[in-house]
């Protein structure tokens, strides 16, 4: 038998809103030279989740604020993590972003690097919709958040004694959890809820984040992916990620530990610590870790009125840490 569904238990849909920020990008890519207009709308519409401005958008409903005070923001936070991405794939020479060739792979270095910074132009002439709430200031607070996160990751690549698990957990939380965090303040300051409130957002975003990360390290030993990149990316980075960190806690295996380090690893190399890592539980061990954060979040929004909004919330949590690409 069917049962009524109460208003705690409804979801709140995106639509209308996600087809909005999609025509906004659109105008965004348009840039009036064809080639950068081209590669813009290749990477901004290689099927990215939006999860970014969803947040935003679902913290600024919880105060009932309608999505055209909320479009801006959306597109700016959008742009902005477009933009970080155009730059870590010219960082890390990675031939292809969600399926389809990276902008310096076609155009060269010095083209994805100007694309990424036209991005963050257009990101930042959005802010001027909410200066009385010091969006701008907690934007800026994260850019320069997430570069030190960067500079640590390549600072710190193919040493695991400088990559130890507490080294781990603040990189990502620079590098991503931050920016989910900072994507729920704001949509709570625009949705103008109260300051406890708009704390706890903010708390969930953090811990939605890390979880988040911990996900996108486990893909990374999955021949599942659907995102385009080779599986131990990482590995032939030389980052270490939680699952690789984990087996090396579980069973320190000197051979493997000094492979990992070793700076030009072949296929082989890295299908070995990939096996590595299944067989000494690593993977488990991440997917504890990913689950005790997504578990944080879940409690942050307790606190959070109840509602559609809130049970979207509840939901993207839940279906981020089951996610196969």
């Amino acid at each position: 038998m069917d049962r009524t569904i109460s208003d705690n238990e409804r979801t709140i849909d995106f639509g209308s809103a996600a087809e909005a920020l999609e025509s906004e990008l659109a105008a965004v890519c348009d840039t009036g030279w064809s080639e950068l207009t081209e590669d813009l709308r290749r990477i901004v519409f290689s099927g990215g989740k939006r999860l970014r401005p969803k947040l935003a958008w679902l913290c600024a409903a919880i105060g009932g604020t309608q999505s055209e005070r909320v479009l801006p923001l959306m597109v700016m936070l959008e742009l902005t993590h477009t933009a970080s991405l155009i730059h870590d794939d010219v960082v890390d020479d990675a031939p292809k972003r969600r399926g389809v060739d990276t902008i310096h792979v076609q155009r060269g270095r010095a083209a994805a690097i100007h694309s990424g910074d036209y991005l963050m132009g257009r990101a930042m002439q959005y802010l001027k919709a909410y200066k009385e709430l010091d969006v701008d200031k907690i934007i800026g607070d994260l850019t320069c958040e997430m570069c030190v996160g960067e500079y640590m990751q390549q600072d710190t690549a193919f040493s695991l004694e400088k990559q130890p698990l507490e080294q781990y957990f603040l990189r990502i939380k620079r590098k991503t959890a931050l920016f989910l965090k900072a994507c729920c303040l704001v949509g709570a300051k625009v949705g103008g809820l109260p300051e406890q409130t708009q704390e706890q957002l903010g708390e969930y975003g953090l811990n939605l984040g890390m979880a988040f990360q911990i996900c996108d390290d486990l893909l990374d030993y999955s021949s599942a992916r659907k995102t385009g990149k080779k599986g131990g990316q990482d590995l032939r980075c030389g980052v270490f990620n939680l699952p690789f960190l984990c087996a090396a806690q579980l069973s320190p295996e000197p051979e493997m530990l000094a492979l990992a380090e070793k700076r030009r690893k072949t296929n082989r190399d890295v299908e070995r610590l990939i096996r590595y890592v299944k067989s000494s539980g690593g993977l488990d061990r991440a997917k504890e870790y990913a689950e005790d954060y997504t578990e944080k979040a879940l409690s942050a929004l307790k606190q959070v009125p109840d509602g559609p909004a809130r049970k979207s919330l509840e939901n993207l949590a839940a279906a981020l840490v089951r996610r196969e690409a």
